[in-house]
Protein backbone atom coordinates (compact mmCIF):
# COMPACT_ATOMS: atom_id res chain seq x y z
CA UNK A 1 0.00 0.00 0.00
CA UNK A 2 2.93 1.94 -0.79
CA UNK A 3 2.08 5.74 -2.30
CA UNK A 4 -1.46 4.81 -1.49
CA UNK A 5 -2.84 8.68 -1.49
CA UNK A 6 -6.44 7.59 0.00
CA UNK A 7 -4.33 6.17 3.28
CA UNK A 8 -2.21 9.11 3.07
CA UNK A 9 -5.10 11.32 3.04
CA UNK A 10 -6.64 9.31 6.31
CA UNK A 11 -3.03 9.84 8.24
CA UNK A 12 -2.92 13.29 7.54
CA UNK A 13 -5.78 13.94 9.41
CA UNK A 14 -4.65 11.85 12.44
CA UNK A 15 -2.98 13.60 15.56
CA UNK A 16 1.07 12.76 14.81
CA UNK A 17 1.57 10.69 18.22
CA UNK A 18 -0.81 8.15 16.72
CA UNK A 19 0.00 8.38 12.73
CA UNK A 20 1.87 5.23 12.93
CA UNK A 21 -0.01 3.39 14.68
CA UNK A 22 -3.18 3.69 12.80
CA UNK A 23 -1.56 3.68 9.40
CA UNK A 24 0.25 0.27 10.90
CA UNK A 25 -3.34 -0.84 11.94
CA UNK A 26 -4.69 0.04 8.69
CA UNK A 27 -2.60 -1.38 6.71
CA UNK A 28 -2.63 -5.06 9.20
CA UNK A 29 -6.84 -4.78 8.38
CA UNK A 30 -6.27 -4.40 4.88
CA UNK A 31 -3.89 -7.57 4.90
CA UNK A 32 -6.44 -9.35 6.66
CA UNK A 33 -9.20 -8.76 4.76
CA UNK A 34 -7.84 -8.74 1.47
CA UNK A 35 -4.90 -11.01 1.12
CA UNK A 36 -1.48 -10.63 -0.50
CA UNK A 37 -3.48 -10.60 -3.76
CA UNK A 38 -5.59 -7.42 -2.97
CA UNK A 39 -7.89 -6.07 -5.47
CA UNK A 40 -6.71 -2.51 -5.63
CA UNK A 41 -10.67 -1.41 -6.28
CA UNK A 42 -11.69 -2.98 -3.02
CA UNK A 43 -8.87 -1.51 -1.08
CA UNK A 44 -10.01 1.53 -2.29
CA UNK A 45 -13.71 1.05 -0.99
CA UNK A 46 -12.45 -0.23 2.12
CA UNK A 47 -10.11 2.69 2.53
CA UNK A 48 -12.85 5.28 1.60
CA UNK A 49 -15.24 3.59 4.10
CA UNK A 50 -12.85 4.69 7.13
CA UNK A 51 -12.17 8.13 5.32
CA UNK A 52 -16.07 8.42 5.53
CA UNK A 53 -16.13 7.33 9.12
CA UNK A 54 -13.70 10.17 9.87
CA UNK A 55 -16.28 12.62 9.29
CA UNK A 56 -19.12 11.04 10.96
CA UNK A 57 -20.23 12.47 14.07
CA UNK A 58 -20.23 10.70 17.35
CA UNK A 59 -24.02 9.78 17.26
CA UNK A 60 -23.47 8.76 13.33
CA UNK A 61 -20.79 6.39 14.75
CA UNK A 62 -22.69 5.14 17.35
CA UNK A 63 -25.72 4.50 15.04
CA UNK A 64 -23.52 2.48 12.32
CA UNK A 65 -21.53 0.27 15.54
CA UNK A 66 -25.61 -0.56 16.07
CA UNK A 67 -26.18 -1.42 12.80
CA UNK A 68 -23.01 -3.60 12.54
CA UNK A 69 -24.45 -5.50 15.57
CA UNK A 70 -27.49 -5.97 13.89
CA UNK A 71 -26.20 -6.77 10.48
CA UNK A 72 -24.46 -9.65 12.55
CA UNK A 73 -27.92 -11.15 13.70
CA UNK A 74 -28.51 -11.68 10.13
CA UNK A 75 -30.36 -10.57 6.69
CA UNK A 76 -33.31 -12.34 8.24
CA UNK A 77 -32.93 -9.40 10.54
CA UNK A 78 -32.45 -6.75 8.16
CA UNK A 79 -35.44 -8.44 6.10
CA UNK A 80 -37.67 -7.72 9.35
CA UNK A 81 -36.67 -4.31 10.15
CA UNK A 82 -37.49 -3.36 6.20
CA UNK A 83 -41.13 -5.11 6.33
CA UNK A 84 -41.19 -2.84 9.65
CA UNK A 85 -40.49 0.47 7.94
CA UNK A 86 -42.06 -0.63 4.74
CA UNK A 87 -45.91 -0.82 6.69
CA UNK A 88 -44.75 2.41 8.87
CA UNK A 89 -47.85 4.35 8.35
CA UNK A 90 -45.86 7.67 7.46
CA UNK A 91 -43.59 5.92 5.12
CA UNK A 92 -43.73 6.99 2.10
Amino acid sequence: MDNNTTLDAIIARLRPEKAETIRNLITDAVAKQFGPTADPADVKRFLDDIRVAQSMSDIDINYAEHYTDLHKAGVDFMRLIQAVKAADKDYK
